[in-house]
């Protein structure tokens, strides 16, 4: 990914959206050391449903911290912020440890707009944490025209119906990426 974003041939830009400043400051430094500074933007707040605060339970390792009650950062939904996306948004990326189905409802118009592929951390222990399940998802998919395309570990891959003759979305290519799987831009360089 590194490489063709330095090509030039995309125009690419990953956003990662995480409450934690550690990492936000590591994918920065990851950024800058590619000389990606240009193509990656960081945010600092939670993705939900609502406008709310929060607070990370940090009690377990980095990759399964989760949204506590807090006030420690901002919870948002993805429309109020990212509401004049130049371009296309192209995938849309969830692996916040139990608050995806809040997320993609806080994401509609953005999803309704751009038809996304969107990737989904499945848990149901997560989930429950927060009152959703699996099921819930994937009746939410359903209902905004999507297919589950791919599952792999805890992830499960959708596509919009629309687009699954072709993909509409190659020029103008927008990605979010949340929590940590921007590691990948290093292993690729």
């Amino acid at each position: 990914m590194a490489s063709e974003l330095q090509k030039g041939k995309k125009k690419c830009q990953v956003l990662e959206i995480d409450p934690d400043e550690t990492k936000l400051k590591f994918i920065e430094n990851t950024a800058t050391a590619n000389n990606l500074q240009n193509y990656v933007k960081t945010f600092r707040f939670g993705l939900s449903d609502t406008i709310s605060t929060g607070a990370l339970d940090k009690s377990m390792h980095a990759g399964a911290w989760f949204v506590k009650e807090g006030q420690d950062f901002a919870l948002k939904p993805l429309d109020d912020i990212i509401s004049n996306v130049n371009g296309r948004f192209y995938l849309l990326k969830l692996d916040i440890e139990g608050l995806e189905l809040k997320a993609l409802r806080g994401s509609v118009k953005i999803i309704k707009k751009h038809h996304p592929l969107i990737m989904v951390e499945m848990s149901s222990g997560q989930l429950a944490r927060y009152g959703d399940s699996l099921q819930d998802i994937r009746a939410f998919m359903d209902s905004l025209g999507y297919e589950k395309k791919w599952s792999g570990g805890m992830d499960e891959l959708y596509e919009h119906r629309t687009s699954m003759n072709g993909n509409k979305y190659r020029k103008n290519i927008f990605v979010i990426i949340l929590v940590v799987v921007l590691l990948f831009i290093i292993l690729k360089k």
